[in-house]
């Protein structure tokens, strides 16, 4: 019976973890559709750990669709489950899902300083690895951008990524995440910020090294691109966010994803008073988001 059993936890670990390449790839609907006939299984193995990861990745997938209540709930079932497993990095990873809905999707700006000093503390514990380190300053960063305080969210992002180089060194494309957080501070600014430019195409390069070249990654940081490109009228702007809207199409279809393209588009078009297609591809947008608990990440 042991055995049959420690085969099943196997089995089910295998399926939960298929679905964290779909949430990658910006597919949290199949993400969400594979995990959720698994949550009955799960739970009667009354074994924390995988009960822990399918909270996890279930959390994962409900972030990508903005579903942040749900999110929310998963996440809290993943601290209580890691926590009874006694496991410090699984804890850490499930604190730090926590805080990222709170804090960073939900800027709910009395308890994320509160879940971001618990992920600190589960971080600790487990030893300080580089990389969950990087992931709370990144997170901290967002919360700070969220609120408008933008030196210190600048000041967060070069720690996550110092970090993430000494984690992984200078090419991986972890580092792509606090390279596009840079350059979401540069948005904010009237001045125009070459640095920004700079750290997207930094961020492409290694994205592209990573994925390939189309990507929902790929897509998202040419969006941020476009907006930046926008933002001080330069030329290309409204080409780059079409590129990103076709790649997001292509790889992810009529997803949430596209939907934050669409209405980057939009307000692009809107700058360059073509009305009615601005019209158009915003009314698109909302349709998509329809049902989304959009956080305050999504210039």
């Amino acid at each position: 019976a042991d055995a049959q059993a420690r085969e099943r936890i196997a089995a089910l670990r295998l399926q939960v973890s298929a679905a964290l390449p779909l949430s990658a790839a910006a597919r949290h609907a199949e993400a969400r559709a594979l995990l959720t006939p698994l949550g009955a299984e799960v739970a009667a193995t009354r074994w924390q750990p995988l009960i822990a990861e399918h909270a996890l990745a279930r959390a994962r997938a409900q972030l990508g669709e903005s579903h942040l209540a749900e999110a929310e709930a998963s996440a809290l079932d993943a601290v209580d489950a890691a926590e009874r497993a006694a496991d410090p990095e699984l804890t850490a990873r499930a604190r730090l899902a926590l805080s990222e809905v709170v804090g960073v999707r939900r800027l709910r700006a009395d308890d994320g300083p509160r879940l971001f000093r618990s992920s600190a503390v589960a971080i600790e514990r487990a030893g300080q690895p580089l990389a969950l380190q990087a992931e709370l300053a990144e997170q901290r960063a967002d919360f700070a951008l969220g609120l408008g305080k933008v030196p210190e969210a600048r000041s967060a992002f070069r720690e996550a990524l110092a970090l993430r180089e000494r984690a992984a060194g200078p090419l991986d494309v972890s580092l792509a995440l606090p390279l596009v957080g840079l350059a979401r501070g540069a948005l904010t600014q009237l001045a125009r910020e070459p640095a920004g430019e700079q750290h997207l195409s930094r961020a492409l390069e290694l994205q592209r090294a990573a994925f390939g070249a189309r990507h929902p990654e790929v897509a998202r940081t040419l969006r941020y691109r476009a907006a930046l490109l926008g933002r001080h009228q330069k030329v290309g702007a409204v080409a780059q966010a079409r590129e990103a809207i076709e790649m997001v199409e292509q790889t992810a279809g009529e997803s949430l994803e596209l939907g934050f393209s669409l209405s980057s588009l939009g307000q692009l078009l809107l700058d360059e008073q073509q009305l009615e297609e601005a019209r158009v591809q915003l009314q698109r947008a909302l349709v998509l988001s329809a049902g989304a608990d959009i956080g305050p990440e999504h210039l």
